[in-house]
Formats: structure tokens, sequence, C-alpha cells
């Protein structure tokens, strides 16, 4: 999942866009992509510090993965297919990385204190 996500975030360096993006009703707005995919990263790093087996994360990731597309009431497909939309429109994708940016940086002012 990580190198789907990097690659794709080399792709939107390529291509951008200044007009408003409409967002498919069928897919998530940004808002809720900046959620899930917080969620994601967060996850994987707390299951990268585990040193698990290969076959092991095998095994468990997809449980992880279903949990946080279950709490935010959306689907696997629906977010994938959503992350495809946001790599057409990267300055969408930015600015949801941005985001998810400003709030690691807000999460670790508050671990700090």
């Amino acid at each position: 999942m990580n190198k789907i996500l990097i690659s794709c975030l080399v792709l939107f360096a390529c291509n951008s866009s200044q007009e408003p993006l409409q967002v498919p009703a069928d897919l998530m707005e940004p808002a809720l992509l900046h959620t899930v995919l917080m969620d994601i990263h967060l996850m994987e790093a707390y299951v990268g510090e585990m040193r698990l087996p290969e076959d092991s994360l095998t095994m468990v990731l997809p449980s992880y993965y279903l949990e946080i597309f279950e709490r935010h009431g959306t689907t696997k497909e629906v977010f994938f297919d959503s992350f495809h939309f946001y790599v057409e429109h990267p300055a969408a994708l930015d600015s949801v990385y941005e985001g998810m940016l400003d709030s690691l940086k807000l999460m670790q002012i508050n671990k700090l204190k």
C-alpha cells in the first residue's frame, strides 16, 4: 500500500489544476480522505514498529484496513476509487497531504505538552 501511495504522489507532481474540484457524489470529499489517510498512515507506522514477519503482515493488515474503512463509513473500493480520482487532481491531493502534515505537527506538539 505504501508503494502505491508513494508512486501516486510522484504522479501528482506532474499534473496540476487550478479549477475548483467537483468531487463525484460516490467518492470521498477531501476532508474524509484526509481523515482516512491519516488513520491508514498512523496504523501502518504502528504496525511497522511491531516488526512482524511478512506472512503475519499479510494476515494482519487487511483487518486493520477494514476497521478503518468501517469506522469512517466507507469501503476499500470507495477509498481506492477516491484516491485514484485525487491522483488525477494533484492540487487537491496535495492539499489533503498538506492538511495531514499540519495535523501530524499538531499531534506532535500536543504530545510534547
